[in-house]
């Protein structure tokens, strides 16, 4: 029988703690190229867990860069299948890079800090905390292979001898079919089998330029490994060709621009007023109406600002001189947006249930079941999209990928929130006592006063690696900066009300 390594834990993973969860290669020590690729990740499990369940485990990957490895989603579910959540991983994990013999002291061993899943793949982003160095990277390619071509897989798993091997193995494959965003190979050599603890590890091909990452371990047969009761030893594997560009997209961002401008919007006399940071501050009447939220977002260039009339969600753009359109959606309160593969998203509120409504669709507006006795905030991060409510004083979070289900994220507020997703990590900012506090999806939701004083609306924005939070006080906007100590120094920008803001490159 094929064992699925895709699904809850049964990944090509091997549980250090004795209870069979998925899967390794029997084959030769690999060198050069494939030694340099292969990684080990040794993740350490819940505590907690029942016996018989999926503890301590450790899986295979490849190395993509100083800072990244690739491997299976599937080595990082818990024991009841939870679908991998981006950002830290839910255990404590380690990489060891370029050591193909682990008794040996070469290359390094580094903490895992952040997960990055692909929505459809069985294929994670694995973040190392610190950069390693004298280690090649491998080059993901941008074609399958071809039927026949031969392939060299390798890992870190079991052998037909081994439970716990001290170095990886490697073996020629020959790929037998493609599939859509898989591959089925056939072992080209006697003794070739991928095993328990292989999930995530390497298939590379060669080419007339070098190796490249074509696939990575997915389900296996096992036949030939310890303890495996099959004789087949054919496999099936995930490519990586077809999601190169999601993958360069995390793994080889394009640099950032040298200059951002902040943009803070405001309201006075019901009219829209735009300030930049490099113009001074100076706030200049956009000409806009709105009787009362503002929501600002930048796609391609253009600035858009979304205000409320008469019950309706107005959008006008920098590029058609403000002209404020009525978009045809309704809502009766609080507006917020965000843009996604060049989609722009305006979430309003109607009867206490969250309405999403697309540029794609027509502005549609469609009931999300979100519930919220007051505001909302959005962002989009790897291509899911996050809402921000607040039930019972208690903020709650829901994804587009997990259907809306809205989750009590613990974090207490007063009044307004906002939220801003840097470097793989959400954050989320309340009101609490006249206090803007921080809470991180890295750090559990624990919510951190970070001594900002506020006597209304907070918005927030980052870039290049500084978190900025804006505030009212006194009639004024208020800016500050995670590297001054959070230091809140006055824009001169007045308001009487809402406040949103924005960077643009």
């Amino acid at each position: 029988m094929r064992v699925r390594i895709g699904a809850a834990v049964a990944a090509l993973a091997m549980t250090l703690a004795g209870a069979s969860v998925a899967h390794a290669v029997g084959g030769a020590v690999p060198e050069g190229t494939v030694a340099a690729a292969t990684v080990k990740l040794d993740i350490a499990g819940d505590p907690g867990t029942a016996p018989g369940q999926t503890r301590e485990r450790s899986c295979s990957g490849a190395l993509l860069g100083a800072s990244w490895v690739i491997s299976a989603a599937s080595c990082f579910t818990g024991p009841q299948g939870d679908a991998v959540s981006a950002g830290a991983p839910a255990w404590p994990t380690t990489a060891t890079v370029g050591r193909v013999d682990l008794n040996g002291t070469a290359g390094h061993v580094v903490r895992v800090d952040r997960l990055v899943p692909h929505e459809e793949r069985d294929v994670v982003l694995v973040h190392l905390a610190s950069p390693v160095t004298g280690v090649p990277a491998v080059t993901v390619a941008s074609t399958p292979p071809a039927v026949g071509d031969e392939v060299t897989v390798s890992g870190f798993g079991r052998t037909t001898d081994r439970v716990v091997p001290d170095t990886a193995h490697a073996a020629a494959y020959t790929v037998g079919a493609i599939g859509d965003g898989t591959l089925d190979i056939q072992a080209a050599q006697e003794g070739a089998t991928i095993c328990k603890g292989d999930a995530g590890g390497p298939a590379l091909r060669a080419t007339a330029t070098g190796v490249e990452l074509v696939a990575i371990h997915h389900t296996a047969y096992q036949g030939g490994c310890l303890g495996a009761t099959s004789t087949r030893q054919d496999a099936t594997e995930t490519r990586v060709d077809d999601v190169r560009l999601w993958i360069a997209g995390h793994v080889s961002p394009p640099p950032s621009p040298s200059i951002l401008v902040k943009h803070i919007y405001t309201v006075n006399g019901g009219q829209v007023h735009e300030a930049a940071s490099n113009n001074g501050w100076k706030s200049l009447n956009a000409g806009i109406s709105t009787s009362g939220a503002v929501a600002v977002m930048a796609m391609d260039g253009v600035k858009y600002v979304y205000t409320v009339n008469g019950g309706q969600v107005y959008e006008a753009a920098s590029n058609n001189g403000w002209k404020s359109l009525n978009t045809g959606i309704s809502t009766s309160g609080a507006v917020a947006v965000m843009a996604m593969d060049g989609v722009k998203y305006v979430y309003t509120v109607n009867g206490g249930q969250v309405y999403e409504a697309a540029s794609n669709n027509g502005w549609k507006s469609l009931n999300t079941g979100i519930s919220t006795s007051g505001g909302v905030a959005v962002m989009a991060m790897d291509g899911v999209k996050y809402v921000y409510t607040v039930n019972g004083g208690q903020v709650y979070e829901a994804a587009s990928n997990n259907g809306w289900k809205s989750l009590n994220t613990g974090i207490s507020t007063s009044g307004a929130v906002a939220v801003m997703a840097m470097d793989g990590v959400k954050h989320v900012y309340t009101v609490n006592g006249g206090q803007v506090h921080e809470a991180a999806s890295n750090n559990g939701w624990k919510s951190l006063n970070t001594g900002i004083s506020t006597s209304g609306p907070v918005a927030v924005l980052s870039s290049r690696g500084v978190k900025y939070v804006y505030t009212v006080n006194g009639g004024q906007v208020h800016e500050a900066a995670s590297n001054n100590g959070w230091k809140n120094i006055s824009s001169l920008v007045a308001t009487s009300g809402p406040l949103a803001v924005l960077g643009l490159q």
